[in-house]
């Protein structure tokens, strides 16, 4: 029988000097019917031209250019207008893909019914150097909808990137990627949701190329990760209230991310500012038993929100004298030896 044809949107912005790494893995895959759209969002360097001139190696790769530049969001969902595919899935330009991963993934679908097929990340830092995003195994898990939610809330297994899935078109069918930094993150609970089972299998096809200056990895910003907390508050309440989950710790969890972060910053107003409001936020949760926080975290929460000062002032210097690096990240100063 034959396969359905598969969909892979490949937004692209400045990126060129990367662009035929992916091409080529995508080009030779094992899982031929296949249709490819690059969708350049309006690249300020030759990505545009790099794609046209690689698609017209293969028929079914074709190059698309958004009407205007707005974001990987918008460029996806222009993409996805245009796709015929009955399966969907994304790739990003500067990342690569296994040769098998779309035939695994295609043939997992089919022997467990799932609508979304999962694999895992591998992490590239640079030549000889990957990292799995958890251990590998063999085995193919099968999840319902709540399950699944829970594995994605909890990433165990089913990460947020939209890349190492494939999709049945109705799940991503009327559910346009939301414009936000954490775009992942704010769609792949909506995609999930939708989903009446989910597979995975814990094998790292998928390359995500850990580049500095790439969106990802453009370092810290502190209203990106408050964005990020945001969209975590949002998806605990929806857990909670449309999925029956009790006493997640996720709140908190990423509260004390957030202030042990800021922490690090000069005390300016804006930094003020989201201190309370992530601390308003954290009060919410102040009924968590220890049991649903554990020990560690009920510590830091409460340090945290009465001693403050006490406390940033310790974990300032525990980061200036053993986390050099990840402090100079995230403050942008250079630490002497």
């Amino acid at each position: 029988m034959d396969k359905p044809l598969l969909s892979i949107i490949v937004p692209v912005y400045n990126t060129a000097e990367y662009i035929r790494q992916c091409f080529d893995s995508l080009r030779h895959q094992q899982y031929e019917n296949i249709e490819v759209l690059f969708v350049d969002d309006c690249s300020t360097d030759n990505s545009y031209e790099v794609c046209r001139e690689l698609c017209s190696l293969d028929a079914r790769f074709r190059t698309l250019q958004a009407p205007r530049n707005g974001g990987t969001a918008q460029a996806c969902n222009f993409a996805l207008l245009q796709s015929k595919g009955e399966l969907v899935a994304f790739v990003d330009s500067d990342d690569t893909v296994h040769p098998e991963m779309y035939l695994v993934l295609y043939e997992i679908m089919c022997q467990t019914g799932a609508d979304i097929s999962c694999c895992i990340m591998n992490y590239v830092f640079g030549e000889g150097d990957e990292r799995p995003a958890c251990p590998i195994r063999e085995d193919v898990e099968v999840a319902d909808t709540r399950e699944a939610l829970y594995m994605l809330h909890r990433r165990d297994g089913i990460s947020y990137s939209r890349c190492d899935k494939i999709y049945k078109r109705y799940v991503v069918d009327n559910q346009s990627i939301p414009d936000y930094f954490f775009e992942d993150q704010a769609v792949l609970l909506h995609y999930v949701s939708k989903a009446e089972k989910i597979a995975l299998i814990r094998r790292p096809y998928y390359n995500y190329f850990q580049r500095q200056g790439s969106k990802s990895h453009c370092g810290f910003n502190v209203q990106h990760e408050y964005e990020s907390f945001t969209i975590y508050c949002k998806e605990t309440e929806y857990l909670s209230r449309e999925w029956g989950f009790k006493e997640l710790n996720t709140v908190v969890r990423k509260g004390v991310h957030f202030l042990n972060h800021i922490s690090l910053l000069p005390q300016t107003g804006e930094v003020a500012e989201l201190k309370e409001k992530v601390m308003k936020k954290m009060h919410e949760y102040d009924s968590l038993p220890v049991k649903s926080l554990g020990l560690g975290l009920y510590l830091k929460r409460c340090l945290l929100l009465y001693h403050y000062s006490l406390y940033s002032a310790g974990y300032r210097l525990f980061m200036k004298l053993f986390k050099k690096e990840k402090y100079r990240r995230i403050t942008g100063e250079i630490i002497g030896l």
